[in-house]
């Protein structure tokens, strides 16, 4: 039981890490978003903490 709601609180902290870094201006993030290299370094970031979310969920099966 423990382990499920730890399980539960590290998603919520990944959804408001997203939320976070996703209201951070692109000024203070880096390359614009609408620049090559901002939507690669964007697309990125994204790719890593879906994968460790998912990774999250599916070490719940």
């Amino acid at each position: 039981m423990l382990q499920k709601i730890s399980r539960i609180l590290i998603v919520i902290a990944w959804l408001f890490f997203i939320f976070i870094l996703s209201n951070i201006p692109d000024e203070d993030f880096g390359p614009p978003l609408f620049s090559w290299q901002g939507l690669v370094a964007h697309l990125i970031i994204y790719a890593v903490l879906a994968y460790l979310l998912l990774r999250a969920i599916l070490s719940w099966a």
